[in-house]
C-alpha cells in the first residue's frame, strides 16, 4: 500500500515536472523565435511568436516583463502606438528592476510622441529619469519634447499659416469688392448728375419756347440796353482822358 502512494506521488510530481518543462519550453521557443523574426524586420510573424510564448506562459513568469516590452517595441514598429503603450504598461507592472522599467519608459514615452501626444511622451520621460537619472536619451527626448510643447507642431504652423495667408485673400476681396462698389456708385451718381443737368436744359429750353413774344422782346430789349450803357461809360471814360491831356498854355510875363 504504501510503495503504491510513493508511486502515485512520484508520477504526479513528474508529470508536474514535465508539464512545467513543456509550458517552459514553448514560451522560450516562441520568444527566441520572435526575437530572430523581429531582427529580421518580419515584425508581424514576430508578435505572433510573442503572442503564442504569452498564452502559453504561467501567471508569475519572470520572462513576462521582457516578453510583454518585446511586445511592445514589435507594435511600435508597426505603428500600433497605442497597443504598444498598453504592452508597455503591462512590463511595468510586472516588473521590479528599475533600470528595465526606466528602459521601458522611455519607449513608452517614444510611442507618444509618435502619437502626436506630448504631454504623456513627456511624462513618461520623467519617470524614465526617476527611474535612472543616468538614462541620456530620456533626457534629450524629454528636452526636445519640451520645445515641442512650447512651439506649435509643423503641422499645426502650417495650417495658422495657411489659415492667415485665407483670412488675407478674404479681405483684399473684400477691400476690392467695397473699392468697385464705390466706384460703381460714384459712376451712377454722376449719371445721375448729368441726368438732372439734362433735364434741367430741356426744361429751360421748352420754358423759352413756351415764352410770349413780347416777353422775348422785353428780353431782348433789356440786352440792348445794357450794350447802350456800357457803351456811354466807355465814351465817357475816353472824353475824360482827351480833356485831360489836352496841353495849357504857358503865361509869361513880359
Amino acid at each position: 500500500m504504501r510503495i503504491q502512494k510513493c508511486m502515485i506521488h512520484s508520477l504526479i510530481a513528474l508529470s508536474c515536472f514535465l508539464m512545467g518543462f513543456t509550458w517552459g519550453d514553448i514560451v522560450a521557443r516562441n520568444t527566441k523565435k520572435g526575437n530572430e523574426l523581429f531582427d529580421a524586420g518580419r515584425y508581424d510573424e514576430a508578435l505572433q511568436s510573442f503572442t503564442e510564448a504569452d498564452v502559453n506562459s504561467q501567471p508569475g513568469d519572470l520572462r513576462l516583463p521582457k516578453l510583454y516590452a518585446n511586445m511592445g517595441n514589435t507594435l511600435t514598429k508597426q505603428g500600433n502606438y497605442a497597443q504598444a503603450v498598453e504592452m508597455y504598461q503591462k512590463a511595468l507592472e510586472t516588473s521590479d528592476n528599475s533600470n528595465f522599467k526606466a528602459d521601458v519608459q522611455y519607449n513608452s514615452g517614444n510611442a507618444w510622441l509618435k502619437q502626436g501626444q506630448y504631454q504623456q511622451a513627456l511624462e513618461a520621460y520623467k519617470q524614465a529619469l526617476e527611474l535612472n537619472p543616468r538614462h541620456q536619451q530620456a533626457q534629450q527626448n524629454k528636452q526636445i519634447v519640451e520645445k515641442l510643447i512650447v512651439q506649435p507642431p509643423p503641422q499645426q504652423q502650417q495650417q495658422q499659416q495657411q489659415d492667415q495667408e485665407e483670412q488675407k485673400e478674404q479681405q483684399e476681396q473684400q477691400q476690392n469688392q467695397q473699392k468697385q462698389q464705390q466706384q460703381e456708385n460714384k459712376e451712377e451718381q454722376q449719371q445721375e448728375q448729368q441726368q438732372k443737368q439734362q433735364e434741367e436744359q430741356q426744361q429751360q429750353a421748352a420754358q423759352a419756347q413756351e415764352q410770349s413774344p413780347e416777353e422775348q422782346e422785353q428780353q431782348l430789349s433789356q440786352e440792348e440796353a445794357l450794350r447802350i450803357l456800357d457803351a456811354l461809360k466807355e465814351k465817357e471814360q475816353l472824353q475824360q482822358q482827351q480833356v485831360q491831356s489836352v496841353p495849357r498854355p504857358v503865361e509869361k510875363d513880359w
